[in-house]
């Protein structure tokens, strides 16, 4: 899985820069991007259809948290800690 960061007006300076912030709290984390990505994927799709769909896993909890403080990391990374990020920013995941 390979982690990119879709920032409008972003350098591939400032891509390269995001996703590797993105890596390293994933790494400190222990999830792999495939894992945190399931993760949030998983989350996401439950908030989406409470009613229908069984709670996820704390694992996957755990993962979707981890997704995403790798994208405000990235972002931060990106954009820079002082700087509003466009609207539309997002960390994502893809398969191979």
């Amino acid at each position: 899985m390979i982690l990119t960061l879709h920032v409008p007006g972003a350098t591939p300076e400032d891509r390269e820069r995001a996703v590797k912030a993105a890596h390293d709290v994933l790494g400190a984390s222990g999830f792999t991007p495939a894992e945190a990505a399931n993760g949030y994927r998983a989350c996401e799709e439950w908030k989406a259809c409470a009613s229908s769909s069984p709670r996820p896993t704390e694992e996957a909890l755990d993962a979707a948290a981890s997704f995403r403080l790798a994208e405000l990391a990235a972002i931060e990374a990106c954009c820079g800690e002082h700087a509003a990020p466009p609207v539309g920013s997002t960390l994502r995941a893809l398969d191979t």
